[in-house]
């Protein structure tokens, strides 16, 4: 907020009509394994906007981000009978509010 990190959840009061910078993690890392690694990613702003950094003027008293839980797998193949493709790190996506 404003450019200092804070831990959340947090909450503030500003003055009608000021201006601030806000800027919601792009990622919160939940498990890392390794052939599974979990992750809260960005979403959206509860107003919709999907920017994670935004400059706002502070006219209402309500703005919170929203998370999805992302889960990825690690998929790893061979084969003697010629070549793999789409091998690597697929996810799987819940949404949470």
């Amino acid at each position: 907020m404003d450019g200092i990190e804070y831990q959340t959840p947090i909450s503030f009061w500003w003055n009608y009509n000021s201006a601030h910078t806000i800027k919601a993690a792009s990622s919160i890392p939940i498990i890392q394994e390794t052939n599974v690694r979990k992750s809260y990613v960005f979403n959206k702003w509860s107003d919709a906007e999907d920017d994670h950094e935004r400059t706002l003027i502070a006219l209402k008293p309500l703005l919170k981000a929203h998370y999805i839980e992302k889960e990825e797998f690690l998929v790893i193949a061979s084969t003697t009978y010629g070549r793999v493709e789409r091998v690597g790190w697929y996810k799987k996506v819940v949404q949470r509010f």
